[in-house]
């Protein structure tokens, strides 16, 4: 969807709760351009047996799905983490 129009933002949200459909239609001024693609990075604890630091990237695509590659310490060497796609 990128650059469509926020005309089309009702085809996006048509299937969402009402709550999170009234959210997006009040924030998404019109005109605003819709992206298909959000590249997201984080950081904190997740638990693997005990709670290690992590730093991770996600990209999500509409409608296609998302990669989640993490990184996190075990001991002293780094273990890079990320699904089969």
């Amino acid at each position: 969807m990128d650059g469509a129009s926020a005309g089309a933002l009702y085809a996006v949200i048509k299937d969402l709760p009402e709550p999170a459909r009234r959210r997006l239609a009040h924030v998404v001024a019109p005109g605003t351009p819709l992206w298909r693609t959000a590249v997201v990075t984080m950081r904190g604890q997740i638990r693997l047996g005990a709670w290690r630091r992590f730093t991770a990237h996600q990209v999500i695509t509409v409608p296609e799905g998302y990669i989640w590659a993490a990184t996190h310490a075990v001991m002293f060497a780094c273990v890079r983490t990320c699904p089969a796609v």
